[in-house]
Parts: structure tokens; C-alpha cells; sequence
């Protein structure tokens, strides 16, 4: 168990809406990112800001990930981290975006880290979650985890723990 130091967390909160311009504040929520998941041991950093062979599509993190199974080896070895420092839900088309990033890398598990989460109801599974639902039909599971949540999250199992109860409720999915 490694744990989150909120005022770490809130330094680049800061520092995100602080941002002289959109690159900036683009950057700086890049490097919470990078603080919080890389709390969860056997996770590392991989690259930042890649842009895929004919340079259209850029993501922004990738980590490696060696966890056992028990901590957060339900993730695959390799995952996105898209980044949205956004003063709005994330909409569909940019989570639906996102899918396509994680197909043209080869990946089928990737986190959406916005500010406010997703557009829609999660729990009707409308708006941008439904894009989320159609993906995991496709393969690709994408977790959606917000600021809120991550400031309630004072270890790295905490954090696991979130993102495992949000793959399960993703993986049984049904519909």
C-alpha cells in the first residue's frame, strides 16, 4: 500500500487551473496523472504525449503494468491514461475518440481522468457512458475516474479499489 498525498494532488490541481493556456493546464493535469497512478505498485510510467505513425492521434499517457493479480493485474500489461482537465463532462464523442486511440495502439484497457467525469448517467448508462458500454462490446473496457474520487483515495489500495469495483461493474456487464 503506497499512499496518495492529497496536498501533492492538490499542488497540480492548482497548478492545472492556474495554466497560463490550454497546452499548459493540458500538461500540468498530465502530471497528476502521472503522481496517481504510479502509486499503484507494479505500475510505470511507459511515454507521454506519443503520436501514432501518421501523427493524428496523440495519447497521453501509457503505463506498464506488472501488479499481481490480486492488487491491479486486472488491468492489462500495457494501458492508456487519457487526460481531460475539462470544465465539463467529458462528452461521448471524445470518450468514443479515446476507444479509437486504445484500438490504434493496440490496447484494450484505458482510463478516462477528467475533472468532472463523463457526460450522461452511469447508472442508466446514457450520454458518454453508453459509448463506454458499446466499447466494452467491442472489447475494450475504459474506466472513468474523476478528481472527486481520486481525493478520496488516501492509499494506493484505495485506488484499486475504485478502479476494480468500476471494471467488475463493467466486465458483468449485460445489456
Amino acid at each position: 500500500m503506497t499512499l496518495i498525498n492529497q496536498q501533492i494532488v492538490t499542488h497540480w490541481v492548482d497548478r492545472t487551473l492556474n495554466a497560463p493556456n490550454p497546452t499548459a493546464v493540458g500538461r500540468e493535469w498530465q502530471r497528476l496523472g502521472c503522481y496517481v497512478f504510479r502509486r499503484i505498485p507494479g505500475v510505470s510510467l511507459l511515454a507521454r504525449n506519443i503520436f501514432d505513425p501518421t501523427g493524428t492521434r496523440e495519447f497521453d499517457i501509457a503505463f506498464q503494468n506488472l501488479s499481481a493479480r490480486q492488487d491491479f493485474g486486472f488491468i492489462d500489461y500495457s494501458f492508456l491514461v487519457e487526460c481531460k482537465a475539462l470544465n465539463r463532462r467529458v462528452s461521448s464523442p471524445q470518450v468514443d475518440w479515446f476507444k479509437a486511440k486504445l484500438r490504434e495502439f493496440g490496447t484494450r484497457d484505458g482510463i478516462m481522468f477528467s475533472r468532472l467525469g463523463l457526460a450522461g448517467d452511469e447508472n442508466a448508462w446514457t450520454g458518454a457512458y453508453d459509448v463506454v458500454r458499446m466499447a466494452r462490446r467491442d472489447g475494450y473496457k475504459i474506466l472513468s475516474i474523476n478528481l472527486d474520487e481520486v481525493q478520496h483515495c488516501a492509499t494506493s489500495s484505495e485506488l484499486i479499489g475504485l478502479c476494480r469495483r468500476k471494471w467488475l461493474r463493467l466486465h458483468l456487464l449485460r445489456r
